[in-house]
C-alpha cells in the first residue's frame, strides 16, 4: 500500500496496462478505483470486425462490468447483458463476463446492415435508451452466497451512466464514473476512474450527511476535469499516482497494490459437447448431413462466438455422444 502525501510527480514509464488499482482518501468520505485495459480489450475486439462505435460501446460495457464487480467481496463471476426491449435491432445483444481472477470476455451482436464505420453515436444512444441491463452474479461453488440478478434501465443512452444511477438508487452509494478510450487501427486503450461516496463514521462524526455529500461532490467536480478539452486522454496516458496527485492535489490518500486483468474466454471441447446435446440428436445429424453435402466432410463444426475458436466433431463421435447422454 502506498501513502500519497504530497508526493512529487514522476515521469517513469507507465505500468498501467491491464490493471485495476484501488485508492482511499484519508481525509475525505470517498474511495475509488482506476482501471486500464490494453491487451485484454484488444484481444476481445480484434477477433471481430466491429465498427468503431461498436468497439467503443463494448469497451464501455466491459469496463462498467469490471467497476461494478469491484464492489463484490465474494469470489465468483459477474455477467452483464444488454436486453433490447424495442423493435429496432441496431443492437441485438451484448454479453460481458468477468470473474474474481481478473479475467474477462465480451461479445456484441448488431445489425451489420444498419451500423457501419460511418454510423453516428446517436444511433446507439437511442437504442440503449429502449433497453435494459441484466446483471447476474454467480458465486464460486465453494461460497455460501447465493446467485442474484438485477435489472438496470439505460435511461440516458449510456451504460456508464446507467451504472451511476444503479449505485445511487439501488445501492444507495453515489458514484462518479469517467471513461476514456483511444481506439485506432494499431492502438487500443480504455481507462476508467470511479469515485464512490464512502463516509468514515469516525472521521465524519462532526459532520452531518449534507456536509459529507458536499465534500464528495467537490471531488466529483475535480474528476470531471478529465472530460474537458485537452484532458480527454490524460487518464489513459498518465501513471495512476501522478493522475491522482494532479486531480486531488490537496488530499492525502492510500493507494492499494495493482491487480492484473486479462482476456480469458473459457470455452472448451466439453462446453461445445453440451451445446451439441442441447441441439438434439436429430438436428445435430441434420447439420452434419448438410456439411457432407456441401464439402464432403462428415463433421459438425462448433464455433465459440466470443473467441471464434473452432471445435470439430465427426459423425461417429456425435452419435456416440448421444448414446452416452
Amino acid at each position: 500500500m502506498t501513502n500519497l502525501n504530497n508526493k512529487k510527480l514522476n515521469n517513469k514509464k507507465l505500468n498501467n496496462k491491464d490493471t485495476k488499482q484501488g485508492f482511499m482518501f484519508t481525509n475525505k468520505p470517498a474511495n475509488g478505483l482506476i482501471i486500464h485495459l490494453d491487451n485484454s480489450i484488444a484481444q476481445i475486439l480484434e477477433k471481430h470486425n466491429y465498427p468503431l462505435i461498436i468497439q467503443k460501446l463494448l469497451s464501455e460495457a466491459v469496463i462498467s462490468n469490471l467497476l461494478l464487480f469491484s464492489n463484490s467481496k465474494t469470489k465468483g463471476s459477474m455477467t452483464l447483458q444488454f436486453l433490447n426491449n424495442n423493435n429496432n435491432n441496431y443492437i441485438r445483444f451484448i454479453s460481458v463476463r468477468c470473474n474474481s481472477k481478473g479475467q474477462m470476455r465480451a461479445l456484441v451482436q448488431y445489425d451489420k446492415d444498419k451500423i457501419n464505420d460511418n454510423s453516428k453515436q446517436d444511433i446507439l444512444e437511442e437504442t440503449l435508451k429502449n433497453g435494459s441491463l441484466s446483471i447476474t452474479f454467480q458465486p464460486d461453488n465453494n461460497c455460501s452466497n447465493k446467485r442474484f440478478q438485477s435489472f438496470i434501465p439505460v435511461n440516458y443512452g449510456s451504460i456508464a451512466e446507467a451504472m451511476e444511477s444503479y449505485f445511487a438508487k439501488s445501492v444507495q452509494n453515489p458514484t462518479k464514473i469517467i471513461i476514456q478510450s483511444e481506439i485506432k487501427d494499431d492502438l487500443t486503450k480504455v481507462s476508467a476512474l470511479m469515485l464512490q461516496f464512502m463516509p468514515n463514521p469516525e472521521k465524519s462524526k462532526n459532520l452531518d450527511k449534507s456536509d459529507n455529500k458536499a465534500i464528495f461532490e467537490e471531488l466529483c467536480i475535480l474528476a470531471e476535469s478529465l472530460l474537458l478539452p485537452g484532458h480527454q486522454d490524460e487518464l489513459i496516458n498518465t501513471e495512476n499516482e501522478d493522475m491522482l496527485k494532479k486531480l486531488f492535489f490537496n488530499d492525502d490518500m492510500k493507494i492499494f497494490p495493482q491487480e492484473k486483468l486479462s482476456f480469458f474466454c473459457g470455452c472448451s471441447k466439453s462446453s461445445m459437447e453440451r451445446a451439441i446435446i442441447s441441439l438434439g440428436e436429430e438436428q445435430a445429424l441434420h447439420l452434419i448431413a448438410e456439411e457432407k453435402a456441401q464439402s464432403g466432410n462428415s463433421e459438425l463444426v462448433a464455433t465459440c462466438e466470443f473467441c471464434l475458436n473452432k471445435y470439430e466433431f465427426d459423425e461417429k463421435f456425435v452419435k456416440q455422444l448421444f448414446k452416452i447422454h
